[in-house]
């Protein structure tokens, strides 16, 4: 046997104490040892393939490949532009971006508008923001791409450093150094990292960011505890402060990780010698703590949490305003832990079905456990079900770090791992419950494994080769079943997917229905009215395949305005005179053109488009009994736009939208649409015309395709 081929290879020390030289010299012949570049490189090589698996469904599900499209720059509303507008207020010297920009997300203090969301982001897109306002709300796919990109590096940078602090300069085989592959993999892809992927939105790139973040600081601060330098402080420090201006739950964590370091050097834990990094180390953890409550005051008026009181969907939503007077005002609380830890840690928070993608979140919303009120509860698988192999890691990980005999210097360990829990404790106190939460969860998640792996392989050196093959092999069947369960678990339908998204997820399902022989009858429901609400992936066939419909499964219950009651459904296709298109070119300037084109009338309200200023149209909807002002869209003088009204009599909605950006979104009126002929003004500084297209039947070839698959 030799040394390449066995993974327990190790001639020098163990780190652990468990075997001294002498001892596993004879119990096993001596090898010649590989030079320690040579363990490096494998390393590089095993992370690298992990990465570059899954990168794969992890690009698939960002940049939208459902309809065989490639969107890098991916555009999802609400919620792609609050970083681009929280940067240009950044760059004109202040927080509050423009009132009514955030919609009911913003938070309006002493007249201003403000984004709870951290600075970071914003900061990092700076560059961009200077150069060209093109590619305003076309960020957050590209930025989420990179902050995934450094939440690799930094996982497989802790993983190494992790093994040099529990098993000293041991060789690295090539089954161990698979098993590393293996966990990266699972990491990356195997996580709810992919679910993130599926909305490029603020919302998501928050947490891709939080999770980086939280991960090179836990790096940092080993290195610190590891060897203290001033180059590691430096570093330490500014992870830590990145972190903290990113996100508040982990960001405390951070800061309470750098504090809890200081506190282990101050007492000489990590030598006499280093007692001296205390105060530097102390500063790392201080500094971006005050920089933290600067930007809390100057955006709240409070150094410490967001004042929920103050967010415009707190005005507007009643259900909002009684789940905090419940909870005292705060919004979280420990009577909210039985539902989160359900939520989260069920084992069986995933659903099997027999229908394409065959593993999906669960088909309602959380429940709320006793009397407590959840502010919003979503669909949400539990990270034991989604991330097997990191959740079991994990756990052994806890208990290899708080043993009383570590490997190596294993003790170390526990400050990092306290740390990273920390950052999670506040999702399982909070009212509002996600599945993309999952990922306050994650940094643990990979510190915890991470420790947990390298103690495995530092305890089990001297396996034979077919044992130490059976544990590779069991890590090999996790992290495939990881990555399957979170790819299945991010093509779920979600109420901002593209048509065409939903269309193709369902055309897959009308195809695996077919070629396996297993019929979608218990997903298909026929009728004249949709109801409010059905559990997720419910197909709905309405009026004999005139309009067919899917559930997000999602609630919307305690929305306020009529017509969410309906939005837990997304059109697949709709009736055939529900769509109306319009071309319009702007032929010259729009300043002095103030009077209302009427466009459509349905019953006795009409739709008017509005100019306003040089560059900008709106959509208005106004009557004898209504009045509502869309939302203005910038235009370009030379350039087509395309205007899509849609009124849909199901869902009850009444949308119009120019070039995919929505300008009015209301309650459909009651009446027959009726588009009115082009209007025909003396100088009108634009041209208008409608391109809609005759429907070739008044059945929806789609729905027949799904019946069909129905019958079996």
């Amino acid at each position: 046997m030799t040394e390449e081929d066995d993974p327990a290879e190790s001639s020098g020390t163990v780190a652990s104490g468990v075997m001294d030289e002498d001892a596993q010299t004879r119990r096993r012949p001596s090898r010649k040892r590989r030079p320690p570049s040579s363990d490096r490189r494998r390393f590089v090589n095993a992370v690298t393939v992990g990465l570059v698996a899954a990168l794969v469904p992890y690009l698939w599900i960002l940049w939208d490949v459902w309809d065989k499209t490639v969107e890098p720059l991916r555009r999802t509303f609400p919620g792609g532009n609050f970083y681009d507008l929280q940067g240009r207020a950044m760059l004109h010297g202040h927080l509050s971006v423009p009132t009514g920009s955030l919609g009911v997300e913003g938070f309006v203090h002493d007249g201003h508008t403000y984004t709870y969301f951290g600075i970071f982001p914003s900061l990092i897109r700076l560059p961009v923001l200077l150069l060209t306002s093109r590619l305003d709300g076309r960020l957050t796919a590209p930025y989420m791409l990179l902050g995934w990109l450094v939440a690799g590096v930094f996982c497989a940078l802790l993983l190494w450093r992790l093994r040099m602090v529990l098993r000293g300069p041991v060789a690295l085989g090539r089954m161990e150094a698979a098993s590393y592959g293996l966990l990266v993999a699972t990491m990356m892809g195997g996580s709810v990292f992919v679910y993130l992927a599926s909305n490029a939105w603020v919302y998501d790139e928050d947490l891709v960011w939080s999770v980086a973040l939280t991960v090179g600081s836990m790096f940092a601060l080993l290195g610190v505890m590891e060897r203290p330098s001033r180059g590691r402080m430096w570093a330490c420090g500014g992870l830590v402060l990145a972190a903290s201006l990113n996100r508040l739950p982990t960001g405390y964590a951070c800061i309470a990780g750098a504090l809890l370091v200081a506190g282990w050097l101050a007492l000489g834990r990590g030598g006499d010698e280093n007692r001296r990094w205390f105060l530097p180390m102390v500063a790392a953890g201080l500094v971006p703590l005050v920089a933290l409550t600067v930007v809390n005051e100057l955006k709240f008026g409070v150094a410490f949490g967001v004042p929920l009181n103050e967010q415009v969907f707190t005005h507007v939503n009643a259900h909002r305003r009684a789940a905090l007077a419940a909870s005292g005002g705060k919004g979280y609380g420990l009577q909210f832990l039985p539902s989160t830890a359900l939520a989260y840690l069920w084992p069986g928070g995933i659903r099997l079905t027999s229908v394409f993608p065959f593993v999906t979140l669960p088909a309602e919303p959380a429940r709320a456990v006793g009397s407590v009120i959840l502010d919003r509860a979503n669909r949400t698988a539990s990270l034991t079900a989604s991330m097997p192999l990191l959740f079991l890691l994990s756990c052994w990980g806890v208990f290899a770090a708080f043993r009383r005999r570590t490997l190596g210097r294993g003790s170390m360990t526990r400050l990092i791992v306290v740390a990273a829990a920390l950052g999670c404790g506040a999702v399982m106190i909070f009212d509002y419950i996600s599945d993309r939460y999952l990922a306050d969860f994650l940094p643990f998640l990979i510190v915890a494994s991470a420790v947990g792996l390298v103690d495995v392989w530092g305890r089990t050196h001297n396996w034979r080769r077919p044992r130490r093959r059976l544990l590779v092999g069991a890590t090999a069947v996790l992290t495939v079943a990881s990555m399957a369960v979170n790819l299945a678990v991010a093509s779920t339908p979600q109420g901002n997917w593209a048509s065409q998204r939903a269309i193709a997820y369902v055309k897959r399902q009308v195809s695996f229905a077919n070629l396996l022989g297993l019929p979608l009858t218990g997903n298909i429901v026929h009728g004249e009215h949709l109801p409010y609400y059905a559990p997720a992936d419910t197909l709905f066939d309405v009026g004999d395949c005139r309009a067919l419909y899917i559930s997000t499964g999602d609630t919307y219950a305690t929305f306020p305005m009529q017509q969410l009651e309906h939005k837990t459904w997304f059109p697949l296709e709709r009736p055939a005179d529900a769509e109306h298109r319009f071309s319009v070119k702007i032929e010259a300037s729009l300043v002095g053109s103030t009077r209302p084109f009427p466009i459509m009338t349905i019953g006795r309200d009409t739709i008017s488009m509005m100019t306003k200023g040089s560059s900008r149209i709106r959509f208005d909807l106004s009557g004898p009994h209504i009045n509502e002002v869309g939302k203005t869209v910038r235009v370009k003088r030379g350039e087509k736009y395309a205007v899509v009204v849609t009124a849909d009599p199901y869902l009850q909605v009444l949308t119009v939208a120019v070039r995919g950006k929505i300008s009015l979104d209301v309650l459909l009126p009651s009446g027959r649409p009726t588009v009115l002929p082009p209007p025909s003004v003396p100088g009108m500084p634009m041209s208008f015309r409608n391109v809609t297209k005759k429907p070739k039947s008044e059945k929806s070839s789609l729905c027949q395709a799904v019946v069909s698959a129905g019958r079996g």
